[in-house]
């Protein structure tokens, strides 16, 4: 019996393919995957935010807010195209609501900065 072995690149396409699923239904996956052989796509990877975190005593939002508008630069200035945030982004379950103004005024400003109208949030 002949196996055959996926090649890197479709092994890639698989793998976002997956991860788009889960944002989208099935039938819409393959129209929101740009043509990967024509372009590299660029994924920033994640995690550990821990908004809302305060250290012996001490609110860590202003610096945490100082590190989103960083992220938002980052995130144009090199044309990312997929952003994977991997867990933890509050520091608690019931974070503060500054911390949740922060995290979505942050999505915000990517996707209305983002050329391409394709977002999705695995919550």
């Amino acid at each position: 019996m002949a196996v055959s072995k996926l090649t890197n690149f479709e092994t890639a396409t698989f793998n976002i393919k997956a991860i788009l699923s889960l944002c989208y239904n099935d039938q819409y996956t393959d129209m929101m995957l740009f043509d990967l052989e024509e372009k590299s796509m660029r994924i920033l990877h994640t995690s550990d935010w821990h908004l809302g975190k305060n250290l012996e005593g001490h609110s860590r939002m202003d610096e945490q807010e100082a590190f989103l508008e960083d992220f938002v630069k980052i995130v144009n200035d090199n044309s990312v195209d997929l952003i994977i945030i991997a867990g933890d982004i509050y520091d608690s379950y019931n974070p503060p609501a500054r911390a949740e103004k922060m995290f979505y005024d942050t999505l915000k400003k990517i996707v209305l900065e983002w050329k391409e109208n394709n977002f999705g949030y695995i919550g």
